[in-house]
């Protein structure tokens, strides 16, 4: 298997970590190249115990995984996850820094941190002093370049094949300074739209946000994410959950979409409670503004009033044909995405990039038959079904609507966002291999009798171009469309 695309990931924290360690710790963690691989004990501790403690896109690993555009997303830990129900002691402690190889200088810091905006704004500066310094990698010299247009990807790639060109986006609007009832303080309206406009002025301002993360931002509700293990028992959700738009939501919403003071921030939906959801999408639609799923993951279910869903708030892993909720589940439906809304994504010319996190994309069966594989190639063609089934999904979703089937679809793993990798696809690195898998299974539902595609213009495309299109053209596509 040698065919490879070069890759786009809507998704993933790749300075995370190295910011994290820059505040104490060894100085080579500290540099956005540092690259810990997975051996046997890692990967054991992640099919044990969900712990991801290693790199997944570092530059390196995203070098290696022909990982050609990166969206990197900068994110503050939320107050909530550093001061939660075990409060901010040396077990809670202990337990986040096991979870997020942050180091406990920089869990000390968020702690005390009175101010998001600022965190932000030193984590955009650590990004961009990186950008443009060689890296030796596999033998050949590598770099990063932070991009702000379509245009400067375009003349990057062109100039060299050995550079990666990274898209800044922003996870969460509390970033301007809100959701820190923890620090009592409420947000402060005049604040919070000056930081919008600030923002919009960088050199390299974010193509896009998630508006909502997992705790009340004072702006909108968010979606349940942690409703098992010890994420349940230690991590607090409930104010304003499942919630809409707050006034101030509003404000803030109107001022990242508003153009007199700059580009245009799109808006990213994952995280956002369905009410949320419905409302943005409805706003959207006014102006034709692209709908964004950076990094989701399908439900199977039609839409808010599925019947199926009725009364159970947090069920929904996909059951074993990988297509329909698991009634009984205890893993959150909410956080992922109703069959109206991938026709929403569609029709607004936007694109769906696909989580790779098995709490998100597996059922309880599934990941159970699969995580006995030992076999590297079972492994991986296993696991890549969890991602081909979101693919095929989507496309029977709008193919029964007389839509294109393949235009949504794209990548945006959520590497080092805490994410508990599919077997095998431990990091970027692993990209190509998926690419490779995915072709097998396109070839496969193509050529069967039993896909139940409609229309002859989604039954006949050629399985290598779908591929393409899922992990490089579609999100090329949407660039070229909106990154103007």
């Amino acid at each position: 298997m040698t065919r490879h695309t070069d890759i786009i990931d809507l998704h993933c924290h790749s300075i995370m970590k190295p910011f994290g360690k820059s505040f104490g710790g060894p100085a080579k963690r500290a540099d956005p190249w540092f690259r810990d691989k997975p051996g046997l004990w890692e990967k054991a501790q992640n099919k044990v115990a969900k712990l991801t403690r290693f790199t997944q896109s570092d530059m390196a690993s995203l070098a290696l995984g022909n990982v050609r555009v990166a969206f990197v997303s900068l994110y503050p830990l939320e107050k909530g996850f550093v001061i939660n129900k075990q409060g901010h002691g040396t077990v809670s402690d202990s337990g986040l820094d096991l979870a997020t190889c942050l180091g406990q200088p920089r869990i000390d810091h968020l702690q005390a941190m009175p101010d998001y905006f600022k965190d932000l704004n030193a984590e955009y500066r650590f990004l961009c002093a990186g950008a443009d310094k060689p890296h030796r990698v596999d033998g050949h010299n590598w770099t990063y370049r932070v991009v702000s247009s379509i245009a400067q990807v375009d003349t990057a790639l062109l100039e060299s094949p050995t550079t990666i060109c990274v898209v800044p986006t922003i996870e969460g609007a509390q970033v301007f300074n809100s959701g820190l009832l923890l620090m009592n303080r409420l947000a402060n309206e005049q604040e919070l739209l000056a930081n919008v406009r600030e923002v919009k002025g960088w050199e390299h301002p974010p193509f896009f946000m998630t508006f909502a993360h997992h705790f009340d931002n004072e702006l909108c509700g968010h979606a349940l994410a942690f409703d098992q293990g010890i994420q349940r028992e230690q991590l607090d959700q409930r104010s304003r959950l499942g919630e809409g738009f707050t006034p101030l939501g509003w404000k803030v919403l109107e001022e990242m979409l508003g153009t007199d003071s700059g580009r245009r921030i799109l808006i990213d939906i994952k995280h956002m409670s369905p009410l949320a959801r419905r409302q943005y999408i409805a706003r959207a639609a006014q102006d034709a503004i692209p709908l964004i799923v950076s990094h989701g993951a399908v439900n199977g279910a039609s839409s808010m009033e599925d019947p199926r869903h009725a009364n159970q708030p947090t069920a929904g892993r996909f059951s074993a044909t990988g297509l329909l909720p698991q009634l009984g589940s205890k893993h959150p439906v909410s956080i992922n995405f109703y069959d109206d809304e991938l026709i929403a994504i569609a029709r607004s010319q936007g694109i769906f990039g696909m989580q790779m996190d098995e709490r998100r994309i597996g059922s309880d069966d599934w990941l159970r038959k699969g995580s006995g594989r030992l076999e590297r190639r079972k492994a991986l063609f296993y696991s890549s079904q969890l991602i081909w089934n979101q693919i095929q999904h989507m496309a029977e979703v709008l193919d029964a609507q007389g839509l294109s089937a393949w235009d949504i679809q794209a990548i945006g793993t959520d590497h080092d966002g805490i994410v508990d990798p599919p077997n095998g696809y431990w990091s970027a690195v692993d990209l190509n291999d998926l690419d490779d898998y995915l072709l097998m299974h396109a070839h496969n539902y193509l050529r069967s009798d039993g896909n139940s595609l409609r229309n002859s213009f989604n039954r006949g495309i050629d399985p290598e171009l779908l591929v393409d299109k899922v992990m490089h053209g579609n999100a090329m596509a949407f660039m070229r469309r909106w990154f103007v």
